[in-house]
């Protein structure tokens, strides 16, 4: 399919590699604006096609190949593939004989997103031609090469033209409503599941985004669901509803808390409309994992990220047409960015070039992330883009700056590079001769007479990532560094151990788990803040995990049972680093780590700890945590525990057992078995 971006022409913008649906909706959005601040007329004709797949030709399909240049072989491979397509009916759901086709092109088949393109191109021609010969006129932009007449994805085709009755009667226009029954459409309007030509800055145009959002919270079963699984579809989700809109437009923050305010209720209560205590501040569940945190991502860095990849294409990409088009929109700009952006705009552009200016806490600006290297030097800016200096030179060097005649010189105009030697050219409105004028003319030579000429052609790099090439992993990480100082990075996410539990892990580790004492603290009527284990000292997360007498002899039992020394844990972190100091080998680490974690799930069960008819005893809590280590069940589905302890699983039930020890059978291997007998308490 390399084939398809060099035949395909620039309106069409799907299914072709540097071809994005939105590059679409961002032209037209920065279309509009362009023809409001410059009161020019303009007419849109936006046309759907009815069952377009179904009704391709395939004579006429074949007469655009052949007029393309395929060769006549390939053209008969393609034909065979058509004419093999085979359908049938159903009648009563059982399908009828199956009838051979003559025209269409098959849903589902891998290539017939491509072989439509062709049919399109057909179309995308004849209005090329038409503007050609003067009988229909597009959107042509002063200054600017860029004449845009129609934008195409697929069957979605929209049809841009000058408003005038010439133009309107040859493109069939006039009246077509009656023709064709077709509606007057307004501004602003829907575009490849889009809203252009609308104010995204206001609240409450996003208001379709939040519904869909609180929607899809209403269909879900959430009550059913642990922690863990809310966690998961919020990551899964929730996160990626917004994405498409994100993508194009900066969300206001009122939008942004709106969406988060959604997800944090539906974490913490199971729905998106019911309150209830929210253990652990946001921003710390939106810290990565590896800091301490869920590693649930913010909303804002989303959006900041995917705004900035314009900026990435737009340097990147050679002269495609979104590229012509914005330059030709803001031809006119002043406020010599690394981007073009008119200052009069108040489009979607605007703030994707107003992300790239952010600072951040290390005091650089996005924007300066982007580093050009010169090769011939004719796509990087001398002064707007960074490729010399940390910054631009026109910030580095603002007297300079100021003299320059020609603010948008790109590099080859003022520095060539022949047999090794450099040669500059100058074009100044007043030959420097300030003090600071000539001081900084000479740091501007001494860096290029230091700079490292490489040649070739001109390339980009992303400072944000070591492989040079920018990511949103990369660009949200570093959107999102944060100086936050949370003691829960002990946490080891990985393991066999389901997810409901290292998150119980992680909020004991920051003792914000809903203890007596706790919701005591938060104004929740408690007539007794006494451990319900022990009964001797108030219920903390801390007290039940390493103080209480009911804990203790837990962990002795746990000790002795995998044969090691006695644990002594005066914190939740402490416990945390038991697999670290007990062990010394990696898979030793790992399951002791997940025994560790499933035994401070048994001792937190609420149900078994407050229900009195539920409540467990001090060998039983014990075969509970055994149990599941051991228990047949468990083990096969956690293949991976099972073969580095080469545990064999008990075939008896928790009642059936009477206690548990552990040792290395003959061949090194950690068997389970009776190691000594107890009187069960009452």
């Amino acid at each position: 399919m390399k084939v398809m971006g060099k035949v395909i022409s620039e309106p069409q913008s799907a299914f072709l590699k540097d071809r994005f649906i939105l590059d679409g909706p961002l032209m037209v959005n920065e279309v509009m604006e362009w023809l409001k601040k410059r009161n020019h007329k303009a007419f849109m004709l936006k046309i759907d096609f009815e069952k377009a797949y179904d009704n391709v030709n395939w004579n006429f399909w074949l007469s655009i190949l052949a007029q393309m240049g395929f060769p006549q072989v390939w053209c008969g491979w393609i034909k065979g593939i058509l004419v093999s397509a085979r359908a049938a009916v159903l009648v009563n759901v059982s399908p009828t004989f199956e009838f051979m086709c003559e025209k269409g092109l098959r849903q589902g088949d891998p290539i017939s997103p491509f072989l439509f393109l062709i049919v399109m191109e057909a179309l995308s021609w004849l209005l090329k031609k038409a503007r050609e010969i003067g009988e229909f006129k597009g959107i042509n932009f002063a200054d600017n090469e860029a004449d845009i007449t129609h934008l195409f994805y697929a069957d979605d085709a929209l049809i841009l033209g000058e408003w005038s009755r010439e133009n309107l009667q040859n493109i069939e226009v006039d009246n077509m409503m009656e023709i064709l029954g077709c509606k007057r459409g307004g501004f602003p309007f829907v575009y490849l599941g889009v809203h252009v030509g609308t104010n995204m800055s206001r609240i409450s145009n996003w208001n379709l985004v939040v519904e869909v959002i609180k929607a899809r919270l209403a269909s879900w079963k959430a009550r059913t669901l642990s922690m863990g699984g809310r966690l998961i579809l919020i990551k899964s989700v929730l996160e990626s509803l917004p994405i498409y809109y994100l993508s194009l437009y900066k969300a206001p923050k009122a939008v942004i808390e709106s969406i988060e305010a959604s997800m944090r209720r539906f974490l913490w209560a199971g729905c998106s409309e019911e309150r209830k205590i929210p253990w652990v501040a946001w921003d710390v569940i939106t810290t990565p994992k590896k800091e301490g945190g869920l590693g649930v991502t913010k909303l804002q860095d989303v959006n900041e990220a995917l705004l900035l990849k314009w900026t990435w294409r737009f340097k990147k990409e050679g002269n495609c047409l979104w590229k012509k088009v914005v330059t030709g929109c803001h031809s006119s700009s002043r406020a010599w960015t690394m981007l073009p952006c008119s200052p009069s705009a108040s489009g979607c552009w605007k703030q994707i070039v107003k992300i790239g200016e952010k600072r951040l806490p290390n005091g650089n600006s996005l924007i300066s992330y982007f580093v050009g290297i010169p090769g011939d030097g004719s796509t990087i800016n001398f002064w707007g883009d960074t490729w010399l200096r940390e910054d631009p030179l026109r910030i580095i060097y603002p007297n300079l700056f100021r003299l320059e005649k020609h603010k948008w010189a790109p590099v080859s105009s003022r520095l060539q590079c022949v047999n090794g030697e450099k040669i500059l050219s100058w074009d100044w409105r007043s030959v420097p001769s300030s003090f600071d004028e000539l001081i900084e003319l000479l740091h501007l030579l001494e860096d290029i007479h230091d700079y490292n000429w490489v040649g070739g052609v001109d390339v980009w790099k992303w400072k944000g990532d070591s492989n040079g090439i920018f990511s949103m992993s990369a660009a949200k990480k570093l959107l999102a560094s944060t100086s936050m100082l949370i003691n829960a990075s002990n946490i080891k996410w990985k393991g066999w151990v389901p997810l409901k539990c290292k998150i119980m892990v992680w909020s004991a580790s920051l003792n914000r788990l809903p203890t007596r004492l706790e919701l005591q603290k938060r104004g929740v009527p408690m007539q007794n803040v006494s451990c319900v284990l022990c009964n001797s000292d108030s219920e903390t997360a801390i007290h039940m995990f390493t103080g209480c007498v009911f804990s203790a002899e837990i962990w002795a039992r746990v000790a002795s049972w995998c044969r090691l020394s006695a644990m002594f844990a005066f914190d939740v972190p402490d416990l945390l680093k038991m697999a670290e100091n007990h062990t010394n080998t990696k898979k030793a680490k790992y399951i002791l780590r997940g025994i560790i974690y499933t035994t401070m799930w048994v001792l937190w069960e609420r149900n078994a700890r407050i229900l009195k008819e539920n409540f467990r005893s001090k060998i039983t809590t014990f075969l509970v945590v055994s149990s599941v280590m051991c228990d047949e069940e468990s083990i096969s589905s956690h293949s991976d525990v099972s073969a580095i302890w080469g545990v064999t699983p008990f075939r008896r039930s928790i009642a059936e057992i009477t206690d548990i020890g552990a040792f290395k059978d003959k061949y090194g291997n950690l068997a389970v078995y009776n190691a000594w007998s107890y009187t069960p308490e009452n």
